[in-house]
């Protein structure tokens, strides 16, 4: 009985803590998802931009408890890329 409760219980566990991250995906100038990540509320992620046409863009994106997103100050989206919230993973 009590290796039932335990592993309910861890299942209930797993599922809170997954629930507490948001997928945010980076979108390029032609509107296309070129990166997607799972990011822990109130963490950070690289996400990458392989078709910046100034090369590879990398930027470092944050998410709070709403999962919205934001850059670091003084970073900045290549002109036509945007963020998207994707809902939470």
């Amino acid at each position: 009985m009590e290796i039932k409760h335990l592993s309910v219980l861890a299942a209930v566990c797993v599922g809170f803590s997954a629930a507490q991250s948001c997928k945010i995906e980076l979108i390029n100038v032609n509107q296309a998802v070129v990166d997607s990540a799972c990011i822990a509320v109130n963490g950070l992620a690289l996400m990458t931009d392989t078709s910046a046409r100034q090369g590879p863009a990398k930027y470092w994106v944050g998410v709070n408890s709403s999962c919205g997103v934001s850059l670091p100050t003084g970073q900045a989206l290549a002109d036509g890329a945007s963020l998207r919230n994707a809902g939470r993973c």
